[in-house]
């Protein structure tokens, strides 16, 4: 639809870690809660189940790159 907004994520810190490979991982979880409605998304493929407020869940586990190396 072509309308983009900000939106506002609430971070959380799984944990930091080093993997087998010796690398340091961390784990986030992110989340918000959008009104579809604002973005103009009405499309319902199921026909009563989607809400026009939806939680947006994106787990990270991110791995610092080793220096030296790109």
């Amino acid at each position: 639809n072509g309308i983009t907004r900000p939106i506002e994520l609430e971070a959380l810190v799984g944990g930091v870690a080093k993997d087998p490979y010796g690398h340091d991982r961390v784990g986030l979880m992110l989340t918000s809660r959008i009104t579809r409605s604002d973005f103009e998304i009405t499309f319902d493929p199921t026909g009563a189940l989607i809400g026009d407020q939806v939680t947006v869940e994106i787990d990270l586990s991110l791995v610092r790159q080793p220096t030296g190396t790109t």
